[in-house]
């Protein structure tokens, strides 16, 4: 079908998640017309869809107060968005440090700074297919409410979560067969708690109580009790096959959220006269499938706190592995450390003109499971936004990955 409009733009950014807004802000800021198109209603990607809750990986884990583990547009972001949730970082076991946040107030801060920053904004839109000659993309074919339209575009940018740009092009991809275990979370009022570790401890109770064999998870997220009402997230039992259905998914995440509700208002006495307020739109699907870099971030990696010479953005936080077991498996490298991810994991292999962020970076699934968290995404976001903005006006790449360095990795 022919499309019914064309728009050219100098970078295309496709996911207006958190690692698709720092992309496209970075973009239009160093000059750059931009364009994101999401195929949501709103912004925020899984932070507002899946209701995530908190800002992990942005503090380095230790000390007695938090350290940001990045400087530049992730502590930006991070500060106002603290300042519009009326929240603050706060700790959490073994030195972790994270921020909670308001799930509006993500989506406003979101939509806020793509309007300051100049940038063309197209929801409810998807991205049906995209055209490379050679080796570069040349346009992608987005539907949305004025039917489909060719995006021309001179560098693009995936932060789809699905390396959705990459798997249309034929680009070579990173799969496995099981993907680690979602979750879902959902809210409930008339909560008569005001200590929310008691409240946890009563929940985990509960859920053993029902189910002495493990299969059910259950957890109040951190930082969500407030004026009688608190969010808890579901971790499902079992992981996500490679080409799972995600409708299914999401439809048992919603029975799931309703057989909880009904479960720790019977089990729980914080929760008696309690009732649902919010279930997450959104499943909260942790990894998918990714894009081949020129670089793959590795576990060891991550381990061993690696730093490179084209380092763009740090990663703080450690190894959360949702796997077939019970217990999430968490990897810990030391307090006050970091990682870095390399320029290399945010370019596509075989693509010279696409760009990768959040959770489409090019890792492997151990790595991804500490890089994919908001935190980390804000960095690769930015950095693959400048990037990219730096290709298209045809300026100085190294120059421009030095640039990033000074910005936010230099700590």
């Amino acid at each position: 079908m022919r499309p019914e409009q064309t728009v050219t733009a100098e970078v295309l950014v496709v996911g207006a998640g958190a690692a698709g807004i720092a992309a496209a802000v970075a973009a239009s800021r160093i000059g750059a017309r931009v364009v994101v198109v999401e195929r949501g209603a709103l912004t925020g990607g899984k932070a507002t869809a899946a209701m995530v809750g908190t800002i992990c990986g942005i503090y380095l884990r230790g000390g007695s107060e938090a350290r940001y583990a990045m400087s530049g547009f992730p502590r930006e972001c991070c500060e106002q968005l603290a300042g519009r949730s009326g929240t603050h970082a706060v700790a959490g076991v073994r030195g972790l440090w994270f921020l909670p946040y308001a799930y509006d107030a993500f989506e406003e801060l979101g939509t806020w700074l793509l309007n300051e920053t100049g940038v063309e904004l197209r929801t409810s839109t998807s991205i049906e297919s995209c055209h490379a000659e050679g080796d570069r993309l040349v346009s992608a074919a987005a539907r949305g409410r004025d039917g489909l339209t060719e995006i021309r575009a001179a560098s693009m940018v995936d932060c789809s979560g699905t390396g959705l740009l990459a798997e249309l092009s034929g680009a070579p991809m990173i799969r496995t067969q099981r993907y680690q275990r979602p979750a879902q979370v959902f809210c409930m009022r008339g909560v008569r708690a005001n200590e929310e570790s008691a409240l946890n401890m009563a929940v985990n109770r509960a859920m053993l109580r029902a189910d002495p064999t493990g299969h059910g998870s259950v957890s109040v997220v951190p930082g969500s009790l407030r004026e009688g009402q608190v969010c808890l997230k579901i971790a499902f039992s079992e992981q996500v096959e490679e080409g799972a259905d995600l409708d299914v998914l999401q439809a048992n995440g919603q029975r799931m959220a309703r057989e909880m509700a009904a479960l720790l208002k019977e089990g729980v006495e914080a929760f008696h006269g309690a009732e649902v307020s919010t279930v997450a739109p959104e499943v909260g699907v942790r990894t998918q499938q990714r894009a081949q870099g020129r670089y793959t971030l590795e576990q060891e990696d991550v381990m061993t706190c690696r730093k490179f010479a084209d380092g763009v953005a740090n990663g703080a936080w450690p190894i959360e592995f949702w796997g077939a077991e019970r217990n999430v498996a968490m990897r810990y490298f030391g307090e006050g450390e970091h990682y870095q991810v390399p320029a290399g994991a945010l370019r596509a292999a075989t693509l010279s003109n696409l760009f990768l962020a959040g959770r489409t970076i090019s890792a492997t699934e151990q790595a991804i499971a500490s890089a994919r968290v908001i935190g980390t995404c804000l960095g690769t976001g930015y950095a693959a936004g400048v990037l990219a903005a730096t290709a298209a006006l045809r300026k100085d790449m190294d120059a421009a990955i030095e640039s990033v360095r000074r910005a936010q990795v230099y700590i």
